[in-house]
C-alpha cells in the first residue's frame, strides 16, 4: 500500500504512513522508499553526519540508519534492525523533506508562519526565542497556520511566496496552557521529544501566500518592533537559513539577498514572560496591517 500526502506544494508518496502530513495529492512529486533493515558499516558511534549538495544528500544517524535524498525527488530510508519506526517517520518529515525543498531550489528557513489577512507572516529566532509559541498565539486568535519550524519560500520576479507545510505546531505544555489549550488538545510526538503536538487541521493555509514580513525574535526589557535595513536584515537571517548555511551554498545566500530586498524584515524585541504572549497578537496584527498599507502609498 502507498500513502499520498501534500506538503510545501508537493505530493509525497510513501510506502509507510507519515502522520504529520495532510493526506492528498494524485501524481507524486517526491517518492519515499524504505529499504529492508540491515546493519550499516561506518555509521557514527554517536550523533550524525551529513554530506550535502543540490543533487544528493546522505544523512547517517547513530542507532537509526541512513537517509538519502536525491535531486529533490526521492528519499531512501535504510534503517538499522533496532531502529524505532516512529523516529524514522519524524526524520523523514522534519529533516529530509526540508533537504528535498533545498534541492528543488526553494529558499528554506528555520521559521514558523501564519496567515494574516491573506498574507504570510514568518517568525525566526534562536532556539527558545518563541517561534512556535508566537505562531501558536496568532493561531489561537484565528490566524491559519502555514507551518512550524520550516518555511519554504519561492522567489519569483521580485516576489516571495510562502508554501504551507503541514498542520502541526510543537509546543511545550506550559506554553499550551498559557494559550488556553488543555492536555486533551495535545498529543505526544515521541518519548524523546519534550514538546507535544497541537493539530492545526481545522485552520490551515490551503495554498501559497505572498510573504508580507519576517519577524526576527529577540529579547528585551520592553516590547518594540524595528524595521531592519537590507544589509542588517541579511546578517540577522543568515543563521536561520536551513541547509544552505551548513553547505555554504551560494545559491541560498543569493536567494536570501533577494528576500531582504522584497520583504520587510523586522526585529521584534519582547520579554519571554509567557503571560504576555497573548498581548503580542494585536501588536503583530497592527504591524502587518501598517506594512500592507505602506506598500500601496
Amino acid at each position: 500500500m502507498m500513502y499520498l500526502y501534500t506538503a510545501y506544494g508537493l505530493t509525497i508518496q510513501s510506502a509507510r504512513p507519515l502522520p504529520e502530513l495532510a493526506p492528498g495529492g494524485v501524481h507524486a512529486d517526491v517518492l519515499v522508499h524504505y529499504a529492508p533493515p540491515r546493519l550499516l558499516a561506518d555509521l557514527p558511534t554517536a550523533g550524525s553526519t551529513l554530506t550535502l549538495d543540490r543533487e544528493a544528500a546522505r544523512l547517517r544517524i547513530a542507532g537509526v540508519g541512513e537517509f538519502v535524498a536525491r535531486q529533490g525527488r526521492e528519499i531512501i530510508v535504510t534503517p538499522l534492525p533496532e531502529a524505532d519506526q516512529r523516529g524514522l517517520e519524524i526524520y523523514v518529515v522534519t529533516v529530509l523533506l526540508p533537504i528535498v525543498l533545498y534541492q528543488r531550489r526553494l529558499l528554506v528557513l528555520h521559521a514558523s508562519a501564519v496567515a494574516i489577512d491573506g498574507v504570510a507572516v514568518a517568525f525566526v529566532g534562536q532556539p527558545g526565542q518563541g517561534k512556535s509559541s508566537t505562531a501558536a498565539a496568532l493561531f489561537r486568535q484565528g490566524h491559519p497556520l502555514l507551518g512550524d519550524d520550516v518555511l519554504a519560500v519561492d522567489l519569483q520576479a521580485g516576489h516571495a511566496l510562502a508554501w504551507p507545510g503541514f498542520p502541526q505546531i510543537k509546543l511545550h505544555e506550559d506554553v499550551a496552557a498559557t494559550l488556553g489549550y488543555t492536555n486533551g488538545a495535545l498529543q505526544p510526538i515521541h518519548p524523546l521529544e519534550p514538546k507535544r503536538s497541537l493539530s492545526a487541521r481545522q485552520s490551515f493555509a490551503a495554498h501559497a501566500l505572498p510573504l508580507q514580513a519576517v519577524f526576527v525574535l529577540d529579547t528585551g526589557e520592553r516590547t518594540c518592533v524595528e524595521l531592519l535595513q537590507p544589509a542588517e536584515a541579511l546578517i540577522a537571517l543568515i543563521p536561520h537559513l536551513y541547509v544552505a548555511h551548513q553547505a555554504k551554498d551560494q545559491i541560498g545566500f543569493t536567494q536570501l539577498t533577494q528576500l531582504v530586498q522584497c520583504v520587510p524584515i523586522l526585529r521584534f524585541r519582547r520579554t519571554l514572560d509567557l503571560a504576555t504572549l497573548p498581548e503580542l497578537v494585536p501588536m503583530i496584527e497592527d504591524t502587518v496591517a501598517s506594512l500592507g498599507l505602506a506598500r500601496y502609498v
